[in-house]
């Protein structure tokens, strides 16, 4: 049985006012997505069933024909999708090819915002600013139902870390999960397209790395979840990427 190819499209542009020497002493040890996502799929015993491929777009890596990928993660962004830099351009025209394959995309934060736009969506910065820390995902009927949840409980929490958020749903899209602050938690995009505003691929140390200087009063609001990770696997079992 040939090991399917999972994709990795980091859009995951540094913040320039952090010291990017902020991740070493992390059991992860970089500011890199690729790096977040190889390990949570290590954790979960997973990493051996797949062929993980990390492209890093922002940083001018190339992006492979889109048939050649069985599936897609797309990670978070520091910069607001709206700021229309040709690398999110490239990323955004290569998953508008992608889409077109039929093949299962999982988006995170950035990547949820992008698919969101992508589809005929709005994005638009918090009118609370950023939202920081670690907070339930209020589930729909819909979103209890679903695949993505499945093993996670009534009300699973993720670590959230954002500016922008979706304002306006893309047509023909299922809201699986909302917060206080917004309806737009995660969303069904059909087709086997799922995007989330957390980070189920981040540990809490990450999301603290950027705070310690910049904004340390949000520390306090972040908690281990240690399940959250789950749902990477539910992503890829739910869709038959593996058993």
């Amino acid at each position: 049985m040939t090991t399917p190819t999972l994709l990795h499209v980091s859009i995951n542009s540094e913040d320039p006012e952090l010291d990017p020497a902020r991740f070493k002493p992390l059991d992860d040890g970089s500011g890199y997505d690729g790096v977040w996502f190889t390990n949570r799929l290590r954790e979960l015993g997973l990493l051996d069933q797949l062929d993980f491929v990390s492209i890093d777009v922002y940083g001018g890596e190339s992006l492979p024909d889109p048939g050649t990928a069985d599936a897609v993660f797309v990670g978070g962004s520091y910069p607001s999708i709206n700021e229309g830099f040709a690398w999110q351009k490239t990323a955004m025209d290569w998953l508008g090819e992608y889409r077109e394959t039929g093949r299962p995309m999982f988006g995170v934060c950035g990547g949820h915002q992008m698919a969101s736009v992508l589809r005929g969506g709005r994005v638009e910065p918090h009118g609370h600013g950023m939202i920081h820390g670690s907070y339930p995902a209020l589930l729909t009927e819909a979103g209890r139902n679903h695949y993505l949840f499945a093993g996670l409980g009534d009300t699973p929490e993720f670590h959230y870390g954002h500016y922008d958020h979706v304002v306006e749903i893309p047509p023909e899209t299922t809201v699986l999960a909302s917060t206080e602050w917004y309806d737009a938690g995660a969303l069904d995009h059909g087709g086997d397209w799922v995007t989330v505003q957390f980070h189920p691929e981040v540990t809490i140390d990450i999301m603290m790395s950027d705070d310690y200087e910049t904004n340390p009063s949000a520390i306090e609001r972040f908690r281990p979840l240690p399940d959250a990770p789950r749902m990477l696997a539910n992503f890829l079992r739910g869709t038959g990427i593996i058993d």
